[in-house]
């Protein structure tokens, strides 16, 4: 049986008479035949709900255009739920796994210096939420360097459990003091001003968004893994200060002008990146361990990511089914102890609900294998970015396909 889903929708518009336009151009446009119900205007919003099958839901997803909205200075914002779980819900107050938020339109300042020179809402500072003072814990260093270099046991053991290996904490320890990765971000100095940060993902949603120019306004701008920017600029952005890799997911290409933090998931990913340092010294590891030499990175833009930050984001941040936390999100609470303003683009599902990669040929409809696998659980990680979102501490921008 097909579910049945209810969409509760708010459109931002201009002026009364646009709101009025719009709202017809959207009836007859995607809803096309469809029932309406509970229609309220406004001066500038256009408020209601629409009761659509499965195959009408997905009909609207795919006939949606954001350029169009774009143009008329419309912004709308559904509240989906499946109404097969809407009795359920009301015996039961916890969140129903039918409700989904979609959003289209203008979200970009058009005004990129009133952007720059906008006042700062530091995220650490302003204790507004509970939830979010108890899940950040600011003392943890994110980078793994010689003056933080010990790990308790029980974060140790963890880490090791990721990819087992046979090495102790003492043999992991050395060859981090061989490595003598980075301990600062080696960026242009942002103390007197607002550190805003762009966390660059690669979902297919960024794709026809226009975020380029604004993503290269930040200050710091992180990517990870597989981006590449040529033939995608004006959506992705060409900047990139810190790229977040590891051994099997890292690319040259992208380090020629940033920063890499190194994510090690296994002893054997601290060896892989001395072996591919330009400058390294020697250790009791290196017996053990022999690879040829590599990329020759400089050694003065490596950065190692805290092991002690990875177990805490998933036994803290309620990233629970995976067995570790993806690149991704890693990137995001990384964002989190050295930003004041983190905003997030190019994470999450398309609109047509499917995860893909902006990179990927195709229509998009088809799902990628991250989106729920052994090792990481997307959906549970988007849950809790939603949740940052909506108590303020980061903004989630969302493109088009």
């Amino acid at each position: 049986m097909s579910r049945i889903y209810m969409l509760r929708f708010t459109m931002s518009v201009p002026n009364r008479r646009s709101a009025l336009t719009n709202f017809i151009l959207l009836t007859v446009g995607a809803f096309a035949g469809y029932q309406l119900a509970v229609i309220h205007l406004q001066t500038e919003k256009v408020a209601g709900q629409v009761i659509l099958s499965q195959t009408q839901f997905q009909h609207m997803l795919r006939n949606m255009n954001s350029e169009t909205w774009n143009q008329r200075k419309v912004t709308v914002e559904w509240h989906s739920q499946s109404v097969n779980t809407i009795h359920r819900k009301a015996n039961n107050s916890s969140t129903s796994s039918g409700d989904t938020t979609f959003r289209m339109g203008p979200s970009i300042p058009l005004d990129m210096k009133a952007f720059l020179n906008s006042s700062c809402k530091r995220l650490k500072s302003s204790k507004e939420s509970h939830w979010f003072d108890e899940k950040f814990e600011e003392t943890i260093k994110p980078i793994w360097c010689q003056d933080n270099r010990m790990l308790s046991q029980h974060v140790f053991k963890w880490w090791n459990s990721i990819q087992p290996g046979n090495e102790t904490l003492t043999e992991v320890v050395d060859l981090l003091d061989s490595i003598g990765p980075g301990d600062g971000l080696n960026t242009p100095a942002v103390q007197d001003r607002c550190c805003r940060c762009a966390v660059v993902g690669n979902s297919a949603n960024i794709i026809n968004s226009q975020y380029g120019e604004f993503i290269d306004a930040h200050s710091l701008i992180f990517r990870m893994n597989k981006c590449p920017s040529d033939n995608f600029k004006a959506h992705v952005g060409s900047k990139t200060t810190h790229y977040f890799a590891y051994p099997e997911s890292f690319y040259q290409e992208y380090v020629r002008e940033a920063s890499l933090v190194f994510v090690p998931f296994k002893a054997s990913d601290l060896q892989w990146l001395r072996n591919n340092l330009k400058a390294v010294n020697s250790t009791r590891f290196e017996a053990n361990h022999s690879a040829s030499r590599g990329q020759n990175l400089d050694n003065d833009k490596v950065l190692v990511y805290n092991p002690q930050l990875m177990w805490h984001t998933k036994k803290h941040w309620g990233i629970e089914k995976g067995l570790y936390p993806s690149t991704g999100f890693l990137a995001v609470i990384f964002a989190f102890h050295v930003c004041d303003e983190v905003n997030i683009f190019g994470f999450g599902p398309n609109r047509l609900g499917y995860w893909d990669h902006y990179y990927d040929k195709g229509s998009g409809e088809e799902n990628s294998l991250f989106r729920k696998t052994f090792v990481h659980d997307a959906e549970e990680e988007m849950d809790v970015l939603y949740k940052l979102e909506a108590i303020g501490k980061i903004k989630i921008y969302r493109g088009s396909r």
